[in-house]
């Protein structure tokens, strides 16, 4: 009868052992300009202070894409930024789930 109290101690001790796997979400989006061209080289900052990485950077690509991952659940304040474009600004909660585009234009 000791086999089964030793084995659960034995799970008991490994499973303790295990460092957590950090639950993170991630945000895609586009930047388009006024006439709905996708923007290339756009920045797109995701911001959030009471996160470990209080700020997450990433530059679109040639069709305006951007993916942001890592983020921490929670509120997030989002903004897209150009050359010769005005910043624009937008704010989501992110889960760990499957969240929604952010989705820019920047005039």
């Amino acid at each position: 009868m000791r086999r089964p109290a030793a084995f659960v101690a034995l799970f008991l001790l490994v499973l303790s052992s295990v460092p957590a796997v950090a639950q993170t979400g991630r945000v895609t989006g586009t930047v388009r300009d006024s006439n709905g061209q996708p923007v290339r080289g756009a920045t797109v900052t995701a911001r959030n202070e009471a996160a470990p990485s209080a700020s997450v950077t990433a530059v679109t690509d040639d069709r305006g894409r951007c993916s942001l991952s890592g983020l921490e659940p929670g509120a997030w304040a989002f903004a897209a930024t150009a050359p010769g474009f005005i910043t624009t600004r937008g704010g989501t909660e992110v889960t760990t789930r499957s969240n929604p585009p952010m989705d820019f234009r920047l005039e």
